[in-house]
């Protein structure tokens, strides 16, 4: 949106001010008229004759308020249905929002003011040994979030760069891109969700068409302490949203000088048949930070074609495969099963019971299969002869 068309929204906004026209009416306004202005249609509000109402949803929400003022009644139809042709579910305020997540408005609005009592807050260790912080919700707050999920955030289209959190897309599809290269870079984003700040994350409810308010509870339910927490069903979903204008970036550059550009969450894959990729690496670094995120520079890694290359923990050099040193702790792991003490090996692997091992245990062989059949084939004829602790 260019600025001449944000002065025409707060022009817009005052307007209807002076005239004392409803608040939330003109949150509907606004968010109307920024929908017309992206999609280049013309922004008319009013029609003293409007089309028969076909929409059976719109045809509610009138029905549960007979005393709308019918000269809105057209703007509120053709919103509602510039929504709809989007695949997005329209929203016309609050309590319209609390009955879309099946709630009553005073419980949705008790909630957001008293969010503490709704996260469960602690951390688990990372691989460098320090620790993350993990702000998981409770009950009540994850199934509304998994509702905005599912109804709002995963119709939104991504990039197509992004692998991670993405319906048929995965570590592997990742790595597919980044075969037979003569260089390989990886970049890490540091705390990328909660880099992501309220008002990043509201700007994509705007984006999407909701008025103001609307915006702002939806952000409310999908924050925490103002960034994105890590644990709640909304976070990787928006992420990839959020970083759609980096991704942009990127695979544009990558187009014009030849490398390849893909993300799985906060991990940046470069890869390139020519070998002085290294030196864009000054430029990767300043997209990135231009975008509102900050590289991690003790993460990041170039791998050439004579050493091994890995992306997401698949072996890519001459094509996928799995990385020999897990295959070997595989291998132990399922031998020491078979001829030692599984609950030793269990204890080794730090699962907290025989089925947690069991199912991890076997998750990993179908990767392994997945990438390298005869490998994976080997481990898991093994796993099935281990005979299992009650």
């Amino acid at each position: 949106m260019t600025c001449s068309n944000d002065q025409f929204i707060v022009n817009l906004i005052e307007v209807n001010k002076r005239a004392k026209v409803d608040p939330e009416i003109i949150e509907l306004i606004a968010a109307y008229a920024r929908l017309c202005l992206r999609y280049g249609k013309e922004v008319a509000f009013y029609d003293e004759n409007p089309a028969p109402i076909s929409n059976k949803a719109v045809k509610r929400l009138i029905e549960r308020n007979p005393n709308l003022d019918k000269k809105n009644l057209s703007f509120l139809v053709s919103y509602a249905e510039m929504m709809q042709m989007r695949g997005l579910p329209f929203i016309f305020n609050v309590s319209h929002l609390a009955y879309f997540l099946g709630n009553k408005h005073n419980e949705l609005l008790g909630l957001i003011k008293d969010k503490d009592a709704y996260y469960q807050r602690f951390y688990i260790p990372k691989s460098n040994g320090d620790r993350r912080l993990i702000c998981a919700p409770r009950d009540g707050l994850k199934a509304m979030q998994r509702k905005i999920l599912r109804n709002i955030l995963e119709r939104v289209p991504v990039h197509a760069s992004v692998n991670g959190f993405k319906r048929e897309r995965s570590i592997l599809t990742n790595a597919k891109n980044h075969v037979d290269q003569e260089v390989v870079i990886k970049m890490d984003v540091k705390d990328f969700f909660p880099s992501i700040t309220y008002e990043r994350a509201k700007g994509v409810y705007i984006s999407l068409g909701y008025p103001e308010g609307v915006a702002k509870a939806l952000t409310e339910l999908s924050t925490y302490k103002g960034r994105l927490p890590m644990g709640a069903p909304t976070s990787p979903c928006l992420s990839n949203i959020v970083a759609t204008r980096l991704d942009k970036r990127f695979t544009n550059l990558g187009n014009k000088s030849a490398f390849r550009y893909t993300r799985y969450a906060d991990d940046l894959a470069f890869s390139s048949k020519e070998r002085d990729l290294t030196g864009y690496i000054p430029f990767f670094k300043k997209i990135i930070e231009d975008e509102g995120f900050e590289v991690n520079n003790e993460k990041i890694v170039i791998a050439r074609k004579g050493g091994k290359q890995k992306i997401t923990g698949v072996v890519v050099n001459k094509k996928i495969n799995i990385d020999r040193g897990e295959y070997k702790r595989l291998r132990a792991v399922v031998h020491n099963c078979l001829n030692g003490d599984v609950k030793e090996e269990m204890k080794k692997w730090g699962a907290s019971g025989p089925g947690e091992f069991k199912n991890t245990l076997l998750g990993h062989i179908n990767f392994t299969k997945m990438l390298n059949s005869e490998k994976g084939g080997r481990l898991l004829e093994g796993f099935k002869k281990i005979s299992w602790p009650v």
